[in-house]
């Protein structure tokens, strides 16, 4: 069948009563074949209307709107119904008739047909629709052979974005960007999502409804007043939100509206002090205030999310979906009655508001509050079974690292699905685990017990980037059998690149997908934070260091095709994104290396590294300024169009939510460092300003101490400088505005492979990999400080033999009454473990006051980067005032449990410790293995307080890790 030969051979019917969607997916095929060839096709109601001549019919609609499709359904060269395929399916076949060729692209319902002409463009012509733009073939013909494809899918729910994507990303996008954003959504076959509407409830959207709500319940509730000058801005929001709304329900995206946990403010309680509260704290080590909740078995409760739905539907309308969310990474209740009480209380509370107030109402539940058990106590099954099964879904929000589903028993028999969040933060390197993820969402079409999961959830914390990712999850949502890594990286290929460069660029997405894309640990750039632990010396980023082999070959790849790709955007993109990630873990390599050269008090080499680190620095800031997306100046150029804002309240507002977080929530400074770089970016801005800063600190801090011959990190002296950092970066004006990029990505690119000294051999990457990172190094220091980095503040340490229990050397620390101020000193490594297993440790104490003590500490890290989950303290000698045995929703963080041990001073004492048995001893069963510890730092350390004349003296030695079973 020939649409295009050198000019237009066919025609577009769509029938005598089509709808909206089906006219708009006729005019999309037309836009995209004309951008293709040139031609344009003529969009006609019926066949009498068709040019004489043109025997090439496309047909589009179903046989209620379109009669020739009828007719062919009638005499049953089609199957094509409600029923079948049925859900949002779809066929796509050419039919011959009368001496005519048809092409019928129909849907079971309205947006299936919308599907099918995007499903043909993408599948059949080859257009590459991706979130960071399209990718169109030229051709002057377009041909085919017979077609037959009938589409439905997997999971009836295809679902996207949440929350917090709305904090991170996108939250002063305007209209166009949205409508960008829409688009993709369709061509990708979406049709449920969360748009605009903030979790925050200072956000004008959210905001307005609280205000009506409080109002009909006689409060007068205070307003936010962050960056909006005026109330401009918030009719600005409303308005914006009610337009994204109206674009994507005419194109067949459901809209998810925002719920609420009857979270008040203090004028609230003022005006009903008899009705129950229960109080929640988020981030207990962070200084936030608590917020006060209704309480779920008050009447209050229920009549609160009535009118909160109720105003909210007022505003913005409904597509009978509501997110309600229960205590998310809370633990509300003093009891275990009383938590159990809250929980089923919230399940059937949310049930009756919304069955009161739309009877086709379906509850929407994030599965993230699953994730952490311990914030459940044992009530998962309670709550789950409180809800009605017939108007709820639940969604395992990390399954495709830590899905809970089989531990919840497939969620009691509710409605599920599989939910993907890939991306915490602002982690937009190229990170994620391809195969693992397709291995995992094809296991459920198997498994007989999860039968009743019906969805596929996108939901990143932040969008735009990891394309090859995102487009995976897209075609596993659409149907997960037909998934194969090999042939999608192929078909991804030639949709994003071209047939004609699909040869050589395969080679290199095979690269990236064999490293960086084959790995599920989190780990971004260390330049991304303060580097003032023993971060850099984290074994599970050494074990990343084969990668940037892999890396600089994909772009060697990458470049030999940069002639025919010149005008191709999408690869410009992929060029900085695979190679931004290189420096990113070339970097990490480096401040490994300069860590351990600090440490033996090389001074030669940690110049030449301190060269390198800053050799890589100066090439990444050239290659984000190739790309207006890597500039923060792109959205605060775009920013000053929005109506009634203070654009310097704003700006610095932007700028928090890169670096300082909690301040653009709303906090003080008192809350910092919680947040601190969690949605960090890498735009040059950043780079330049921010991040390189502080990475001088760091640099500048060892160089001082190795001038003095010092290995010892003075780790507060550090941390005060990257406040420092951090305050001047959001309190001072950018120094320059970068609006024009001065050289192109592939001079940069070009560059960086060009210098030799940026790499890492072969060689040096077996090195690194050699040690067993499964023991001590230098347990004993004979090496004296040799494999431990060590931090102190008013503190004397170092290795010596006058009083050694091994023979050889011991760790000496000691800290004077007279000095003022902090006493704190550390000596830290990591080491990966078995299942189970102990730490041995000889120690002394010579002396001590009552305010001081010396300790072996043991933190137990997670899957997300250097996330600590646990921490096993034993101490001796005086008080000691760390976390002790605490929950994780005590923390804020991690599960702790502390214990002090025998104190006796003038003799070598030991310990030998099972974190596993403690913690299970202290927290229950099942509590260790909640944690999914993947590795441990061990951490000697000691504290005097700055109140009076506090001062501690003793030794470390012979620190060993067994593992008991493997």
């Amino acid at each position: 069948m020939i649409l295009v030969n050198g000019q237009t051979k066919a025609a577009v019917i769509i029938g005598n009563n089509p709808t909206w969607i089906e006219q708009y997916a006729a005019q999309e095929l037309v836009r995209y074949i004309k951008e293709i060839s040139g031609a344009q096709l003529k969009i006609v109601n019926t066949e009498n209307e068709v040019s004489k001549g043109v025997d090439n019919i496309i047909l589009i609609g179903r046989s209620e709107t379109n009669r020739k499709i009828a007719e062919l359904y009638d005499k049953g060269q089609i199957k094509l119904s409600m029923d079948y395929p049925g859900l949002d399916g779809f066929i796509i076949k050419s039919v011959r008739k009368d001496n005519k060729n048809y092409l019928v692209l129909g849907g079971s319902i309205d947006r299936g047909t919308l599907y099918a002409v995007y499903h043909f463009l993408e599948e059949v012509l080859k257009v590459g629709f991706f979130e960071d733009g399209e990718y169109i073939p030229k051709r002057q013909v377009i041909e085919f052979d017979q077609i037959r494809l009938e589409e439905r899918p997997y999971f009836p729910i295809r679902q996207i974005l949440q929350h917090t994507t709305m904090l991170y990303t996108p939250p002063l996008w305007n209209l166009s960007q949205w409508k960008k954003e829409i688009d993709w959504l369709v061509k990708k076959k979406f049709n449920t999502a969360m748009l605009v509407l903030h979790y925050c409830s200072q956000e004008p959207e959210l905001a307005v409804i609280r205000e009506r709500v409080f109002k009909r319940f006689g409060v007068k509730a205070v307003k936010d007043k962050r960056f909006a000058s005026d109330n401009s801005y918030k009719r600005y929001r409303i308005e914006l939100v009610k337009e994204v709304h109206k674009y994507a329900r005419q194109r067949g995206i459901r809209i998810v509206s925002p719920g609420t946990t009857a979270n008040v403010p203090e004028e609230f309680r003022e005006k009903y002090p008899d009705v129950h509260y229960i109080t929640t704290g988020w981030g207990a080590a962070g200084n936030l205030p608590k917020e006060y909740h209704i309480h779920p078995s008050d009447p209050m409760f229920v009549e609160f999310l009535k009118t909160f739905i109720e105003e909210h539907n007022k505003i913005f309308g409904t597509d009978h979906i509501y997110n309600f969310n229960s205590y998310p990474e809370t633990n509300p209740g003093a009891t275990p009655k009383k938590k159990k009480g809250i929980r089923v209380g919230f399940a059937c509370g949310v049930t009756k508001a919304i069955k009161a107030t739309d009877p086709k109402g379906i509850w929407f539940m994030d599965g993230w509050t699953f994730v952490e058990s311990t914030y459940w106590s044992g009530n998962e099954k309670a709550f789950l079974e409180a809800t009605p099964r017939n108007m709820f879904y639940v969604t395992d929000c990390w399954a495709e690292r830590e899905p809970v589903y089989k531990r919840l028993n497939y969620f009691y028999g509710r409605d599920w699905g599989f939910a993907v969040v890939h991306t915490f933060g602002g982690n937009s390197q190229l990170h994620g685990h391809l195969s693992d993820l397709i291995r995992r969402v094809k296991e459920l079409t198997t498994d007989v017990n999860a039968k009743r999961c019906k969805g596929f959830y996108n939901n990143p914390e932040t969008i735009q980037h990891n394309f090859l990712y995102y487009d995976l999850c897209v075609k596993l949502a659409w149907n997960p059998k037909k998934v194969n890594l090999n042939e999608f990286l192929k078909d991804y290929t030639i949709r994003r690149y071209g047939e004609k460069s699909m040869p050589r660029m395969i080679k290199a997405m095979v690269e990236i997908s064999n490293s960086v894309y084959a790995n599920n640990e989190c780990y971004p750039p260390l330049y991304h934070f303060s580097i003032s632990d023993a971060s850099a010396l984290d074994p599970n980023i050494i074990k990343r260091f084969p990668f940037i082999l892999n890396l600089r070959r994909a772009i060697k790849i990458m470049m030999e095709e940069k002639e025919k790709q010149k005008e191709n955007e999408r690869y410009q993109i992929d060029l900085i994104d695979i190679c931004r990630t290189y420096i990113g873990e070339l970097l990490n390599y480096y401040l490994f290396r300069l860590t351990n050269v600090f440490i033996q008090e090389d001074k030669r080499l940690f110049d030449k590294t301190t060269r390198l680190i800053n050799s890589c620095l100066d090439n990444l800031e050239k290659l984000l300024l190739t790309h207006k997306n890597y500039l923060l100046d792109t959205e605060i150029q775009r920013s000053k169009n929005i109506p009634g804002t203070d654009f310097v309240k704003l700006v610095k507002n932007i700028k928090a939510r890169f670096s300082f977080l909690s301040l653009a929530w709303g906090n003080s400074w008192e809350s910092y460092p919680l947040l601190l770089d969690y949605a960090y970016a890498d735009f040059f801005e950043l780079v330049k300003f921010y991040y390189r800063k502080r990475i001088n600190c760091y640099i500048e801090s060892l160089r001082d101490k190795i001038n003095r011959k010092e290995s010892i990190v003075p780790s507060l002296e550090i941390d005060a400088k990257y406040k420092n950092v951090v305050y001047d970066f959001l309190e001072k004006p950018l120094k320059v505005s970068p609006r024009k990029c001065v050289q192109s990505t592939r001079s940069i690119v070009r560059k960086i492979l060009k210098d030799n000294d940026l790499t890492i051999t072969k060689r040096e990457v077996e090195i690194t990999q050699k040690r067993d990172y499964f023991v001590v190094a230098n347990g004993g220091f004979e090496k004296k400080r040799m494999d431990w980095y060590t931090t102190a503040t008013n503190f004397k340490v170092d290795a010596t033999k006058e009083n050694s229990h091994s023979g050889t050397y011991s760790l000496h620390f000691y800290c004077s009454p007279e000095d003022s101020g902090p006493k704190i000193f550390s000596c830290s490594q990591d080491v990966l473990i078995k299942d189970d297993f102990t730490v041995s440790i000889h120690y002394y104490l010579k002396n001590f006051s009552s305010k001081a003590n010396a300790y072996l500490k043991i933190e137990g890290y997670g899957l997300y980067a250097r996330y600590k989950r646990m921490q096993t303290l034993y101490w001796w000698g005086g008080e000691n005032t760390d976390w002790h045995d605490a929950r994780i929703d005590e923390t804020g963080a991690y599960m702790s449990i502390g214990h002090q041990v025998d104190s006796t001073t003038g003799k070598w004492l030991s310990l030998t410790v099972n974190p596993k048995k403690d913690v299970t001893r202290i927290h229950g069963k099942g509590a260790w293995e909640s944690l999914k510890v993947s590795y441990i730092g061990i951490i000697l350390g000691a504290w005097a307080s700055s109140d009076g004349n506090n001062q501690i003296e003793g030794y470390f030695d012979d620190i060993i890790v067994n593992g008991i079973s493997s």
